[in-house]
C-alpha cells in the first residue's frame, strides 16, 4: 500500500522521520523511515490503522502503541538529505487517527 505513504513514482520516500540537530547530536538524527501520507490515511477512513489495530487484539490482550506522540507531531526530513541537521521540520496532527480506532474497539 505505498499510497499510504509519502513515496515519489519510484516508491522512495519524499520526506523520513529524524529529528534536527540538538545536545544529543549535532548533526540531529536521521532515522529514514518514510512517513504516512496522512490526508490519503483519512480519506481511506483510517481504515488500515483500524484493520491492523482489530487483528492485534486477535492474537494480544493488551495492545501497547509506542511512540505515540508521533500520532500528533513529528519531525520531517527532506528525504534526500544526509543529515537531518538542516532540514528537519516540525509537523503538527490531531489524534483523528487514534479517535476512529476507538469507534472499533
Amino acid at each position: 500500500m505505498p499510497e499510504l505513504f509519502q513515496l515519489d513514482k519510484e516508491c522512495k520516500p519524499l520526506f523520513v522521520a529524524g529529528v534536527p540537530a540538538d545536545q544529543f547530536s549535532a548533526t540531529g538524527q536521521l532515522w529514514g523511515n518514510p512517513l504516512y501520507d496522512w490526508p490519503e490515511h483519512k480519506k481511506q477512513g483510517y481504515a488500515w490503522w483500524i484493520h491492523r489495530i482489530e487483528e492485534s487484539f486477535k492474537i494480544y490482550d493488551v495492545l501497547r502503541i509506542d511512540h505515540f506522540k508521533g500520532f500528533s507531531d513529528y519531525w520531517q526530513v527532506d528525504g534526500k538529505a544526509d543529515i537531518a541537521k538542516y532540514d528537519a521540520s516540525n509537523l503538527g496532527r490531531d489524534t483523528i487517527c487514534l479517535k476512529a480506532s476507538k469507534k472499533h474497539s
